[in-house]
């Protein structure tokens, strides 16, 4: 038998003609994902979207220096940044506009193909099922590098699927780039390829195509590097910056610390228990195999193929980002990050979609409300929790810049959001916020203000554990001499804790049992813990 014919029966179909209803769904479902997106836009969280629009916008003023840091070099996310604020100027929003297309991207992407591989309703309810995902929402709005990892990722299978389906050499070479994108956003990621070893075994045969995915992807991976050979005259600074950060050692004392994040059940558990993120996206992919095998016993093969490279590829990523061994010895699994699920949902929405699409009537209708309803509270919920984890930081912002005369010490996340207000606001007289332990330690400000400015610190009790190197670790341990000036208390902005504060006002109807348990916990998604003002004597506390 020819290779030609041993190529499944699905390839030999020719690509489903686009009718007006497949456009329309196709619209309907990105102006769904856009409005999730924009109600419940996260913003800043004082993490590593700091670090990637700094080194943007350094970039952009002419200053290619290599940083030591691994996270300051992923020109998949620099050199994406630098550009839009480039064409559209230096702004929050501007620069969150690629993780947001991204995640846009990606819900397209998993309706178009997914009408090639499943139909049209089970790609709408795929894509519908993507788009109201609290983490996929969550991450839209965050200027994170996982919405963009997630989209090139995704990309690398179903374009790989596309070619096999086609015999579409020009597939394959956009999947390579795709898989190749990734190395540039990040590195580590690139070990998903592993998944791609087992694809013969799925496809039973050998094609010289696959070729032009390993080398569109060798030569992205090989761009960089380059690109690294110029800017750092070590061709491999890359591959071995990463090896000298993650040690062996260093991963041992990280289990030790932590050995839920590098177990091997830890995605297991979020997906099936700890639903905060995914809700019930995976329980109804592995609805997807049972339906399957009903259909195949009742005579019907057409779905086949595409079932058959579903499960190979949601079970393939998370296999290997469950298990892939960090270090021999000790032995110890790779990290573990709930941000890091963004990377198999696509595969999950797809099975789910599957699923979900053979239910008809009233069981339809309310599995799909059991869906979006409680999905669209979790990442309202999701939204919540970053807003009133920043608010205090914000306000010491707004503190900093109405007391401009003064000189103002802050938490780590504080003195975080000072540098991206900065950084975002350009044109806005922003005033410095500098860190507790620079004042502890009676350090000067460069470029600050005069001896004689008053000096205040602001303790945020809501962050105050949040950094390892904080040096008050509680507001007992505040100097007696400093003088108390009163307490900021900002309300957290936004849909999310609007949303929440009126559960929280329907918590008082509620019996006397619940409304005890409710109260409490709904108070903590809608309204920070105090930021308490001092005032820091000139001469010290001597």
């Amino acid at each position: 038998m020819s290779t030609a014919d041993a190529v499944p029966a699905l390839a030999a179909s020719g690509p489903r003609a686009t009718t007006a209803a497949d456009w329309l769904a196709f619209a309907g479902l990105l102006a769904i994902a856009l409005a999730v997106r924009l109600a419940f836009y996260t913003g800043f969280f004082g993490s590593d979207e700091v670090t990637y629009v700094a080194n943007a916008y350094r970039l952009l003023d002419g200053d290619w220096q290599v940083s030591s840091y691994v996270g300051s070099n992923r020109y998949g996310m620099n050199l994406p940044l630098a550009a839009m604020a480039f064409l559209f100027g230096r702004h929050e929003l501007v620069a969150n506009a690629y993780p947001l297309l991204c995640s846009l991207g990606e819900v397209a992407l998993v309706f178009h193909f997914g009408r090639q591989l499943l139909g049209l309703r089970a790609a709408v309810l795929a894509a519908l099922l993507l788009a109201l995902l609290p983490l996929h929402a969550h991450y839209a709005g965050r200027l994170m590098a996982d919405a963009p990892l997630a989209l090139m990722i995704t990309a690398s299978f179903l374009f790989c699927w596309h070619g096999e389906r086609h015999r579409d050499g020009r597939s394959f070479f956009i999947a390579g780039l795709a898989a190749g994108c990734s190395f540039w956003i990040k590195p580590h990621a690139i070990i998903y390829l592993a998944v791609f070893a087992f694809h013969p075994l799925l496809v039973r045969r050998w094609d010289r195509r696959w070729l032009l995915m390993a080398g569109a992807c060798c030569l992205m991976i090989a761009a960089n590097c380059l690109l690294f050979h110029f800017l750092s005259g070590d061709f491999f600074f890359l591959v071995e910056a990463m090896r000298a950060r993650h040690t062996g050692v260093d991963r041992a004392a990280a289990a030790a610390a932590d050995p839920f994040h590098v177990s091997a059940g830890y995605y297991l558990v979020y997906l099936l228990a700890r639903v905060y993120h995914t809700w019930i996206v995976f329980h109804l992919a592995l609805a997807a195999p049972f339906v399957w095998w009903l259909r195949r016993r009742r005579g019907a093969t057409d779905d086949d193929d595409a079932m058959r490279f579903l499960l190979w590829w949601a079970a393939g990523l998370l296999l290997v980002f469950s298990l892939f061994v960090a270090s021999w010895n000790p032995l110890v699994l790779i990290p573990k990050q709930t941000n890091y699920m963004l990377i198999f949902v696509a595969p999950l929405a797809l099975l789910a979609g599957y699923a979900l699409a053979r239910a008809r009537g009233v069981p339809f209708l309310i599995l799909l409300l059991l869906v979006a309803g409680p999905a669209l509270l979790l990442t309202a919920m999701q939204q919540s929790l970053i807003h009133v984890f920043t608010a205090n930081s914000k306000a010491t912002v707004e503190f900093a810049r109405a007391h401009a005369d003064a000189e103002v010490y802050g938490n780590t996340n504080a003195v975080r959001a000072a540098h991206f207000a900065r950084l975002v606001q350009p044109q806005a007289a922003l005033a410095e916020i500098r860190p507790i332990a620079d004042l502890l330690a009676g350090a000067d400000g460069e470029g600050g203000a005069s001896p004689t400015a008053p000096r205040y610190a602001v303790i945020d009790t809501e962050t105050l554990s949040w950094a390892r190197d904080e040096p008050l670790r509680d507001i007992s341990e505040v100097p007696a001499c400093w003088i108390g000036e009163g307490v900021l208390q900002p309300s957290a902005y936004g849909l999310g804790p609007l949303l929440l504060r009126q559960f929280a006002a329907f918590t008082a109807l509620l019996p006397e049992t619940l409304a005890v348990r409710a109260g409490p916990a709904l108070a903590s998604l809608t309204q920070p813990r105090p930021a308490y003002v001092y005032r820091v004597p000139a001469q010290g506390c001597g």
